[in-house]
């Protein structure tokens, strides 16, 4: 009983493991997140089989967990392009010419709005309805 202790603590750690539902790391979670990475978690849990085979049972469990939860982090990194990417394919494709009409209508309308307004030096004077008992906007 005393030489299958730590058997019992590496089990017991993978079910805390298995039952908490704790996150993978990026690092990780790339490795495995491969074909390479998947057959080598395999590989490892199916090696403990050999120390006890409470152990690999719990370990293959526990490699599927591992499996589970870092899928999509290596792919998703590959084939989801970055804001930086975006943008610059966006602003390549909104390049637009100035156009005639937008010529004509910026030479005709005095735009206040990006004047520097320095007081009331706007060209005309806005005119208010009747106000059926409301307070006056300007005095």
């Amino acid at each position: 009983m005393k030489k299958d202790t730590h058997h019992y603590v590496l089990a017991t750690l993978l079910v805390v493991f298995i039952v908490s539902d704790a996150p993978i790391p990026g690092v990780i979670g790339e490795l495995v997140d491969t074909v390479v990475g998947k057959i080598v978690v395999v590989m490892i849990a199916l090696s403990l089989f050999g120390a006890h085979p409470v152990v690999g049972a719990i370990g293959l469990v526990a490699a599927y967990q591992v499996i589970m939860r870092s899928q999509g982090l290596h792919s998703a990194s590959i084939y989801i392009p970055s804001e930086r990417k975006k943008s610059r394919v966006l602003t390549a494709m909104n390049q637009f010419p100035v156009t005639i009409e937008e010529e004509v209508i910026f030479k005709q309308i005095p735009y206040v709005f990006k004047r520097n307004t320095g007081g009331d030096k706007s060209p005309y004077k806005g005119v208010q309805d009747k106000l059926y008992g409301a307070a006056k906007l300007t005095e």
